[in-house]
């Protein structure tokens, strides 16, 4: 969320769309928080199903989570654990974010 000046002086509220990298950083929060379950890990990042998918396929390639799979009595029930590389990564741009954020602040003041 936003909060803009418009032409009268007042502020409103916009909302914008969160980028890829936005996903897959709530994703990896949602993950490190310990929610391992696909169906839970869509609700906490809040997004469809098929952008969770294809989130996971591309966080697994790049080693930053693990796809876990276990036989159930009737199914394989699928779970996922962040990495070392994958906590390192959120470290990282949680991190960037953050000077991003400061310094934006000290540009605008």
């Amino acid at each position: 969320m936003l909060i803009q000046r418009n032409e009268e002086g007042n502020y409103r509220e916009t909302y914008r769309r969160r980028s890829r990298l936005d996903i897959c950083l709530d994703i990896l929060r949602a993950v490190r928080k310990g929610v391992k379950k696909p169906t839970r890990i869509m609700y906490a990042a809040n997004i469809s199903w098929n952008v969770l998918k294809d989130i996971l396929k591309s966080l697994i390639s790049a080693g930053f989570i693990m796809e876990i799979e276990s036989k159930g009595r009737k199914r394989t029930m699928r779970y996922y654990e962040i990495t070392e590389s994958g906590m390192n990564i959120l470290i990282y741009l949680d991190k960037e974010k953050d000077f991003l954020k400061l310094m934006e602040s000290t540009h605008s003041a």
